[in-house]
């Protein structure tokens, strides 16, 4: 029986028609599964050979991300701790340097010169700039 006289039994014959349509699912899977099991019997040992070597550039090519990943990681953990001095040496919200109304340590308040400022960061950072626009 296939499902096309399944599905004839099923409109004739409404008592029937749950059992049928489960068992037209039924049907359906068995031939599903029957046709991927074909299906996987297809393969050549050339296409294994392509997709171990593709499996093998994927992880290289993961190797390298991983590797620029650490790099960038480590570049942002220089930029925050600069970041972070340069609020310290102007008094300013380390988060926001006062610009986001919503910060969580300042509420925006945190403008240079609002916190203490950090008198050796602000030699090192500050200073110099001064000193140079007394020159011009």
């Amino acid at each position: 029986m296939d499902i096309q006289e399944l599905m004839k039994l099923m409109n004739s014959d409404p008592s029937q028609e749950e059992r049928m349509k489960m068992l037209a699912q039924m049907m359906a899977q068995q031939r599903d599964a029957t046709q991927q099991e074909q299906t996987a019997d297809r393969h050549t040992p050339e296409d294994y050979e392509k997709l171990r070597q593709q499996v093998q550039q994927l992880s290289g090519y993961t190797k390298r991300l991983r590797q620029a990943n650490k790099v960038l990681m480590e570049n942002i953990d220089i930029l925050i701790s600069r970041n972070d001095q340069l609020a310290d040496a102007l008094g300013a919200c380390r988060d926001c340097f006062g610009e986001d109304p919503h910060c969580k340590t300042c509420r925006g308040l945190g403008k240079p010169g609002y916190f203490e400022v950090d008198p050796r960061l602000f030699a090192i950072y500050v200073q110099p700039c001064l000193a140079k626009e007394e020159n011009y």
